[in-house]
């Protein structure tokens, strides 16, 4: 194995190790990855980030997103791995949408009130409509909290 190779080796094993010790604060709520859900996690970051047209370097971008969402209601052991993946997914839709105009803990504490909030738990929700709705509070510069909670709408 050449040097380039082990150095890539070294690396992906540093970020596994970096989103693995998430399992510290998700164990209190039942949830933990395993060193193969957190590769195919990261698999998936790559592939939405080619599909957006971005590139990343030293992303914790994963790692702010476990610790958001972990407290949630609405995500269980049996859906963990796959509700991740989909918000990270979704996470990078509204980056390319909001065109960087909020911050990215902006935008995941933006996602984690909705999720829990009007959305109900309800990723299809948070990724058509709630993302609409988004854009709409940016555009008119209204609040764009205003409305999440539950009940508030």
């Amino acid at each position: 194995m050449d040097k380039i190779m082990q150095l890539q080796v070294v690396k992906k094993e540093e970020e596994i190790n970096q989103i693995m010790k998430c399992n510290e604060l998700s164990i209190q709520y039942g949830l933990t990855l395993t060193p193969q859900d957190v590769e195919g996690l990261l698999e998936m970051q790559h592939k939405v980030l080619q599909d957006v047209g971005r590139v990343e370097f030293h992303s914790t971008i994963l790692q702010q997103i476990i610790h958001e969402f972990c407290d949630s209601l609405f995500i269980h052991k049996y859906n963990y791995v796959e509700t991740i993946n989909q918000l990270l997914e979704i996470f990078y839709y509204y980056r390319d949408a909001t065109e960087d105009y909020l911050t990215d803990e902006e935008i995941i504490h933006y996602m984690k009130i909705a999720f829990d909030g009007c959305c109900q738990g309800s990723l299809y929700y948070l990724s058509e409509e709630q993302l609409n709705t988004l854009m709409d509070d940016l555009n008119s510069r209204n609040d764009i909290y205003e409305g999440l909670a539950y009940g508030d709408i």
